[in-house]
């Protein structure tokens, strides 16, 4: 199966700055996004984590203002053929 290029970024975050992440994704970055709640697998400690769609075009921008805002972040990104709703 061939898929073709990939314009788009799925971005998965866990971060301890999530209420300061969700305000610089809707007001400064201006993309939606969805909280999922998380666990850790070896801390067991619920957490929120953020999934979120951004073009390849914008990405290396995005992911360096998010390592800006927590170097210590989980970030976790995978591409993205396709992107409805």
């Amino acid at each position: 199966i061939i898929l073709g290029n990939s314009d788009s970024k799925l971005c998965i975050i866990k971060t301890k700055n999530i209420n300061y992440l969700e305000d610089f994704l809707k007001n400064d970055f201006n993309v939606g996004y969805s909280l999922l709640e998380s666990e850790g697998g070896v801390d067991k400690k619920k957490r929120k984590t953020i999934m979120c769609i951004v073009t390849s075009r914008e990405y290396y921008r995005f992911k360096h203002l998010i390592l800006d805002i927590d170097l210590n972040a989980f970030f976790v990104t995978h591409e993205c053929y396709e992107v409805l709703g």
